[in-house]
């Protein structure tokens, strides 16, 4: 369940660990804490950041507030995101929001993927 800033390849990427967190309410806590830490970043840059929600069930009310908090950030910066652990149904559940919210979340198996992603341009 951490937030934390990592440096890599000279870019400045944000982890969002939900591992571990089980009830609706704790997540969307999570989220907004995180949206709280990228909002205070001052960049011209893309604000790059990376999920974790492995062993994580997506609840309506965490993708309510997941396309609030894109919609928000959006109108301020350019987004980059990654997340891990998307399988099977949540995959569905994913490209569903991509088109809702006209994000773009790309998938990714592991850390360090989602590092060379966020970190290319």
């Amino acid at each position: 369940m951490e937030i934390a800033w990592e440096d890599y390849k000279g870019k400045k990427i944000l982890k969002v660990d939900y591992r571990g967190i089980l009830f609706d309410n704790e997540m969307v806590a999570h989220l907004n804490k995180a949206v709280s830490i990228l909002k205070q970043e001052k960049t011209t840059d893309k604000l790059r950041f990376y999920s974790d929600v492995t062993g994580c069930f997506a609840t309506p009310g965490f993708m309510e507030a997941a396309k609030l908090a894109d919609k928000e950030l959006s109108k301020t910066y350019k987004l980059k995101s990654a997340i891990i652990g998307i399988t099977g149904a949540k995959a569905i559940l994913l490209n569903a929001y991509n088109l809702v919210a006209k994000a773009k979340v790309v998938t990714v198996k592991t850390r360090e993927e989602a590092l060379e992603y966020l970190s290319e341009d």
